[in-house]
């Protein structure tokens, strides 16, 4: 999913460059994806659609869970995020209940608040769109290494 190069700004030198984007496939302690180069950096949380999403809300076990998640993450991370595959539009208009999707809705908005968590939603249905998210979360992570004030954190050290 994610590119193997991609163009980006470097805000010291104010111009674009290339960077090469090497992917190392393993399980991590927190997040689904981060740059070994700067760990603590930008941590990205995917979750793969509405349905997983709305469970983790709105099933207490596994709101639990999703709030040790989200607590990981503020606590790991100088810019953490929640990216959901999907379409904003279906918390209004399914898949199910629409009273289940707005209450997760809501709770969703009040832990994101809570924890400090930046949120993105986006589309990734079709081969075109998962480039895209690929694109999007390499040029997340790569602006926060090369742009970010990664002394944000207590304890973390500027990479």
């Amino acid at each position: 999913m994610l590119p193997s190069t991609l163009t980006a700004l470097d805000r010291s030198t104010n111009t674009l460059a290339n960077y090469r984007i090497d992917v190392i496939d393993s399980k991590l302690d927190f997040g689904d994806y981060l740059s070994p180069d700067a760990p603590h950096a930008v941590v990205i949380e995917r979750k793969k659609n509405l349905r997983e999403l709305c469970g983790n809300l709105l099933i207490p076990h596994k709101r639990r869970n999703f709030v040790l998640e989200l607590e990981r993450l503020q606590e790991r991370s100088c810019f953490p995020w929640l990216l959901l595959e999907g379409d904003i539009a279906d918390i209004d208009s399914g898949p199910g209940d629409n009273v289940k999707n707005m209450k997760a809705r809501d709770i969703l908005l009040d832990l994101l608040h809570t924890h400090r968590v930046s949120f993105a939603c986006m589309r990734s249905s079709t081969t075109k769109q998962r480039a895209a998210v690929g694109r999007w979360v390499a040029a997340t992570i790569l602006s926060g290494v090369i742009n970010g004030d990664h002394q944000c954190c207590d304890g973390f050290p500027r990479s």
